[in-house]
């Protein structure tokens, strides 16, 4: 039982991917001024998520951000800003400056969800997919009581 289980473990962590990993300066707003802050930022593919993990230090930090990249929305600004912004309800965003547009053009292909995650129903059935099925007549029982 034992080995089993930690063969299982084994195959899901080879299964997880990452995709690219790498400094990024985020931008925040404090008392109304931007504020560049440097961040490591991991992207990671598994066979049924895509998520980034986004922390000061790789080191000396236990606490990280995890953002779903799956339906996210990835948006360039400028030169050299990104921009995500959550599928949720309260639409946060991560603004990133890269130090270069190759950098830039480099993290957005990571960041943006691919093809293979969001598949689309019904893509994949013919165009006539419509059966005719026959109708059954029902018959009435006719109850004698006894």
């Amino acid at each position: 039982m034992v080995l089993i289980l930690c063969k299982q473990a084994q195959e899901s962590s080879d299964v997880r991917t990452e995709l690219k990993k790498g400094i990024l300066n985020m931008v925040q707003s404090v008392n109304n001024q931007q504020v560049k802050v440097s961040m490591v930022v991991q992207v990671y593919k598994t066979r049924f998520e895509h998520y980034a993990v986004i922390h000061r230090d790789i080191k000396f930090t236990n606490t990280a951000v995890y953002m779903n990249l799956k339906k996210c929305q990835v948006r360039k600004k400028g030169m050299n800003e990104i921009t995500l912004i959550a599928d949720n309800i309260e639409g946060n965003s991560l603004t990133f400056l890269a130090r270069s547009l190759a950098e830039v053009e480099s993290w957005i292909g990571v960041f943006k969800p691919s093809s293979n995650l969001s598949i689309k129903r019904g893509k994949h059935l013919p165009k006539n997919n419509m059966h005719s099925m026959s109708l059954l007549k029902e018959e009435e029982e006719e109850c004698i009581d006894s």
